[in-house]
This record gives C-alpha cells, structure tokens and sequence, in this order.
C-alpha cells in the first residue's frame, strides 16, 4: 500500500500546482463531484470551439447548487449538485472559448442521451456507488440482464451471463474502459475475447454505459450479445481514502484523487484475503492514472496496472457432497496446487478537438500487456491415473497496440431537418504467445487438449453512421461497419495456417417520439466475433432485432419494455475434460425484457429489470459442418442458460442534520436467476441473492456497515454436468459445483479530508 499511496501523493502533488483558482459558488469546503466521463471514446454532449485557438476560460458561467444539496448529492452520486456537462447550441456558429476542464464545469442541464435502441441504458453514479460490490466486474450485475460470478477464482476474470447469452469471460460482450477494448484477442488460451476488469478501481467507476444488441456501428470485435463501457472520474476533488475488512481475512485498502481538473485523477487499491472454505486466499495490487492537458486539443494521458495471485479449490461432486465425503466449500485432496495469476499493463494517449454546430475530433493510441497463467484439475484422475492426477496448466501472453479515430461532423439544417455524419476507425494488432498441457509428462496419447502456438493477429474497422432528425418527432440512425481481420498461427505440432477474413454489417434503428414523455424505438443489425485462430476460418456472426416503447419523465422515471430477437450463426460450449470452448452450432434466441429507473424523491434512487429468453437450437451440426457430440444435451429450452434474470437495486441517502453534515445512507442490491438446464435431463437450482448496505456520514468520515448474500444462499457460482473421477473407482458422469461466497460481512471506513 505505501507504494501505491505514494504514488498518487506525487500525481496530486504534481497537479494541485497548476490548478485554477477555486471556482465560485463552491461549498465552504470546497467540494464538488471531480470525475466524469473522461476516456477518449466517452461521448459527452455538444459544445462549441472556436476555428482560431483561445485561452481557457477562467470560471464556471453558472452558479453553484444550494449546499443542502451539494452535500446530499455529493453523498448520493446524482449529478443533481456535481459539476454539470458543457453543453452549446448546435445551430450556432458564435465562437466561444474551449471548454474543457474546470472551465467546462457550467451550470447547464445535460443535453438528452443519444438512445439507439430500447435496450440501452446507463446505470448512474448514485446505483453504482451505491450497493455493496466486490470489485468493478461486479458492478455489472446492476445491468438489466446481466449476472457475473467467479467459479475459477478471483484470480480469473468474471464468468458474464447477459441476455440470454453464456458470454464466458467475454468472448459475446464487446467491453471497454473509457472506450479502450478490454476485451484480449481471440487466440487467447482461455477463451476468445477474455476479459479481466480487476485493474479497475471500483471507486473510481463512474457508471456504466450499456447496449444490449448490436446497433451501433462503432461497436466492434465481440459485440455479439451486445457491449460495455465503463466510465471513470473521481467521486470527489480531493482525496478519499478507504480501509474495509471483513469476513475470511478479507483486508483491502484503497486510495483516490481527484484534481480540480476533471480530467486529471488516480486510483490504488491492495487486498488480501483467507478466502471462503479450503484453498481460495490470495492477494492483488494495482490502480490507474489520468492527467489531461492541452487547450484547443485537449489531451490525457492514462496508465493502468494490476498484479494478482489467487489459488483455487476447483469443483466438487454433488453426490459427493450429499454423501459427506467433501464439504461444499471444500476441494479434493488430490486438487492441489490449482491457481491462478494475472498480470496486467495497460498505457494510452488520447487527443480531442471540438468545433462550431457540434463538430468533435478524437484521436487515441494505447498499448498493453497481459501474462495469464491458471493451473485447474476439474475432472480428477480420468486422463492421468497419478498425481497430480488430470492437472493442467494455461500459460498466456499477450502483447497488443491499438489506434482509435472518430470524427462527428455539424449538424446540417435542411428545413425542419437536421442531418449529422459520424465516422471512424478502429484498429489493433495482437501477439499472443499460448500454451496448454499437461502439469506432469509425457502427455497421455488419449488427451487432446494440448496447445502450443504463437499468434499474429491484425484486425481493422471502418465505420460510418448518419442521423437524420425531423424535428421533436423521431430520429433515424443508419450506418455501416466494414471488418478485416488477419491471422497468422504457428505451431510446432500441428498446422500453420495463415489467413484473412472479414465482414460488412448494416446497422440501423428508429426513434418514433408522439409526445414529450413516451417514444418507440425500433433496431437492427449484425455482429460479429472474430474466428478461433486454432479454429474457424470465418467470424460468427449474430443478426438481432428490438423493439420496444419507452416512457421517459426526467429523473423521476424511466421505464421501457421491448421484445428481441437473436441469430446466431455459432455457438460454444465448455468441454470439461478438454479444458476449451467447442462449436455447439447455429442457435436463436427470442426474449422479452422489462426496466425501470428512477429517482421519485431526492432521497431515493431505484433500478430495477427483469428479463426472459427462451433459446433454440437451430442444427444438430457444427459450425464447419461437423457433428457435434453434445448436440442434442439442450436441443430446445435454455440451452444451460437461466432464461430469467432479475435485479432490483434501491439506494437512499438521507440528510439527518446541515449543520454537523450528518448524512444517513443505505443500498440494497437483490439478483434472481431460474434454474437452468444441465442436460441429460438434469437442471441447477434457482438463485437469490441479497447484498445490504447502511451507513453513517459524519463531516470528514463516513463508516459503513455490508452484507454480501445476506440470506447466506448456499448456491454454486458455477455449475456443469460431466464425467470425473475422484473417490470412485470408474469415471462417472455428476452434477460439479464449484461454491460461491456464503454470507460475508465487511466494514468499510471512508475518510475524505
């Protein structure tokens, strides 16, 4: 922790020399909210830039909020009393200065959110600060359809169920970090598109932005069940510091800054902890940057680093666990040694411009590294019949650069018409050095689960999107998205392919506003997610559909139900005795979602959603055309995936004295998900679960008071049917659980001097 606190100490050092002087209308203590969207993809709303370069403007054009509710709203996270987005006219041409960093902090109201589609949504400061969370992965859960767990250990990015879709650990969900992919490239050993958000600093997550479906032409590579992007900004200016401890050892402590400069803050955080039952301790350390500079091109620079080591119990034997012969929170004797470490780098540039009728330029340039390696033995003593038995290690490294570029253009006026053009282009290029064997040799002949190989990826994607707007009537987006992606794969036991691919998918979707409060919002279009590089030669690719209505009345209410369907052209499912995804065929997916947001007094925050998908297989065949063994395990249904989904999260924050700054607060975050099918006839069992928060705000410190899985659910946050032996004397095919975290508590003290 001292290294990582003395880390921020010199950033904050190195930036509160070149702030600008305190803005008026702050509180007597000088506190106002300091982070906001800040990534170089973080669509903001319009605001104007004069062609010939100009000083920054000194001081905010509006004043501040009343402090009663300066206070509250910097306690909740609403946006009601924080620092409002810059906003301009879009008919105008008047110059006027740059707005950027303190000076864009204007008491204006934020222009209305582009939607696209019924099932985009946002989940706000005031949700995402305000219920328990583990981690920034967790944070996912508040998203409508989504449910996240970690059945490999914290050391493994989270397992993603969204909309219907087993997205694994990414490789259907397209996510970024203030729009830079996150997402490691398809040749990863662990699985396509893998994804890993512990780097992240859950306190200094912003929100979340979410598209479920692919409708936007900008979104890319693995954007089949649809994308994330994670937006961060400090909670505060200044320094906020957090200690928590809890249940198992659990210790964790944490530090953020946030300049008077928005752009400009840092994040640390160490943890430790025993872990829940036998084999799950571990310990991480990491955090994240930002400093922004510049005048008429605004600019940032951003690092971000993580180092984790976890170890793992793997899964167990329900009939073993019935029969006592291992706990629920147990693991075999004979899995020993299985672990997981992770280590991360990522670093990046980014450049902006804005100009007269809305016009924005945005350049980025970032580079990373990633090292994995996971040691797991899920199925015993079926391969090898000695220790260590079927334990096989992962081992890989990825290397990657990427270039972002986005330009919108004015807005023309053409009568009661308004027309805009939005471009642009992404690009990566990714080394990834994979392996996979055995832990004890020589590898038996009967096992095919070895790799050994070093891939060359190169991906580029072109873009273009056209918004025409009759007037306070309705709005239509169409555009194109054009993909070539290229492989180049060695491997010393097997073939050297070498091959290029590509896509062209239309997107498109309709806005229809009768009156002020309600609006229809029709969308299509097509995806894609890169082919297997060991694998396919060719993309899979999804074509979905919504439609749906939605009633909007500020930030009292926003409700929204709509239907969706989905078609997917390949499937994956996890092969146990492998340790790898394999084609399960074409599928289609038809489901209906409901969602309510809303804030009906100052004190109180909801978000709530429920979802339903019912999955159908299309073939019995591969993707390439070969027959799949485990094709006809969930023909029809659910395909092993619950086809409901509900989240509830209530926040409350309450103003108990202005004076002494006293402030009660609460959150509450609940997740139902329905049994699903297993196969062979066999189904999991229904989840609940309840996460609680209170606390109590005084001045400077606020202490407060969590419980995770408060009904103490004894449930499996991961559970699959296969053959395994451990005690018995054959291989027999059994329900494997590997447990989720039972009810834990944390204290956690905040100080913010």
């Amino acid at each position: 922790m001292r290294w990582t606190t003395a880390a921020i100490l010199a950033l904050g050092a190195a930036t509160a020399a070149a702030q600008a002087p305190t803005l008026e209308g702050e509180d007597e203590r000088g506190e106002r909210s300091a982070g906001t969207r800040s990534g170089p993809d973080a669509e903001e709303p319009d605001a104007e830039e004069p062609d010939a370069e100009e000083p920054d403007a000194e001081g905010p054009s509006g004043s501040a909020a009343p402090e009663s509710r300066d206070e509250l709203s910097r306690d909740t996270g609403s946006n009601d009393g924080a620092w409002s987005h810059e906003v301009g006219s879009d008919e105008s041409d008047e110059p006027e200065p740059p707005v950027f960093g303190a000076a864009a902090e204007v008491s204006l109201p934020p222009e209305p959110e582009e939607v696209r589609s019924i099932s985009q949504t946002r989940v706000d400061e005031a949700v995402v600060r305000g219920v328990p969370r583990r981690n920034a992965g967790d944070i996912l859960r508040s998203a409508p359809g989504f449910h996240v767990s970690q059945g490999e250990g914290e050391g493994v990015g989270h397992h993603i169920l969204v909309r219907g879709f087993d997205a694994e650990h990414g490789q259907d969900l397209a996510v970024s970090v203030d729009g830079v992919p996150m997402n490691q490239p398809s040749a990863h050993v662990h699985g396509p598109g893998y994804v890993d958000l512990g780097w992240v600093v859950p306190e200094a997550v912003r929100s979340l932005r979410v598209t479920e479906g692919v409708y936007d032409p900008a979104q890319g590579d693995f954007a089949i069940a649809g994308s994330v992007d994670y937006e961060l900004g400090a909670p505060r200016e200044g320094w906020t510091f957090v200690s928590e401890v809890g249940s198992f050892g659990t210790v964790r402590e944490a530090a953020v800054f946030g300049a008077h400069d928005r752009d400009t803050f840092g994040a640390a955080q160490v943890r430790r902890t025993a872990g829940y039952g036998q084999r799950r301790g571990g310990a991480e350390g990491g955090g994240l940057m930002q400093i922004g500079f510049g005048g008429r091109w605004r600019q940032r620079l951003w690092a971000g680093a993580r180092a984790a080591r976890y170890e793992s119990p793997g899964m167990v034997r329900r009939d073993d666990v019935a029969a006592g012969s291992v706990g629920f929170y147990d693991a075999y004797s004979g899995a020993r040694d299985q672990r997981a470490d992770a280590v991360r780098g990522l670093v990046g540039w980014s450049a902006e411009r804005r100009g007269a009728g809305g016009r924005r330029t945005r350049l980025g340039l970032w580079a990373g590294f990633d090292h994995f390696r996971l040691r797991q033995n899920l199925t015993g003593f079926t391969v090898r019949q000695e220790t260590p038995g079927d334990l096989s290690e992962q081992l890989n490294r990825t290397s990657s650069v990427g270039v972002q570029l986005r330009h919108r253009g004015r807005r023309i006026a053409l009568g009661d018409f308004g027309v805009r053009l939005r471009a642009g282009m992404s690009g990566r290029f990714d080394e990834v050095r994979a392996s996979q064997d055995l832990v004890a040799a020589p590898r038996p002949s009967g096992w095919s689960g070895g790799v050994d190989a070093r891939t060359r990826g190169a991906d580029l994607g072109l873009w273009l999107d056209t918004e025409v707007e009759a007037g306070a009537w309705g709005v239509l987006r169409a555009g194109v998205r054009g993909e070539l992606l290229a492989y180049d794969v060695r491997q010393p036991l097997g073939d050297d392919p070498s091959f290029v691919t590509g896509r062209v998918m239309p997107r498109a979707s309709v806005e229809l506003r009768p009156t002020e409060q309600w609006s229809l919002l029709m969308a299509y279009g097509e995806g894609f997610r890169s082919p297997l590089a060991r694998g396919a030669r060719r993309p899979t690719q999804v074509r979905s559909a919504d439609l749906g209505v939605r009633v909007h009345l500020g930030d009292i209410l926003d409700a929204r139900l709509g239907g969706f369907w989905v078609r997917r052209s390949d499937d994956l499912t996890f092969h146990a005795h492998e340790g790898r995804l394999e084609s399960a065929g074409p599928t289609a997916r038809l489901g209906a979602q409901a969602s309510v947001r809303g804030k009906p007094w100052p004190w109180l925050v909801f978000s709530g959603s429920v979802t339903y998908v019912d999955i159908r297989r299309l073939e019995g065949m591969g993707h390439d055309g070969d027959g799949d063994p485990h094709a006809d395990e969930h023909a029809d249904g659910d395909f092993g995936i619950p086809p409901w989904v509900a989240r509830l999260d209530l926040t409350a924050r309450k103003l108990l004295s202005m004076q002494r700054d006293v402030v009660l607060r609460a959150g509450i975050g609940a997740s139902g998900l329905s049994s699903r099918d297993l196969g062979d006839g066999l189904r999991s069992q229904a989840i609940g679960l309840l996460d609680a928060r209170v606390g109590l705000r005084w001045g400077l410190v606020a202490l407060d008071f969590e419980v995770l899985n408060l009904t103490d659910q004894r449930y499996g946050a991961l559970e699959l049917l296969y053959e395994s032996r451990w005690l018995g004397s054959e291989p027999t095919e059994a329900r494997h659980v590997a447990a989720a975290a039972p009810r834990s508590f944390m204290v956690r003290l905040t100080v913010e001097p």
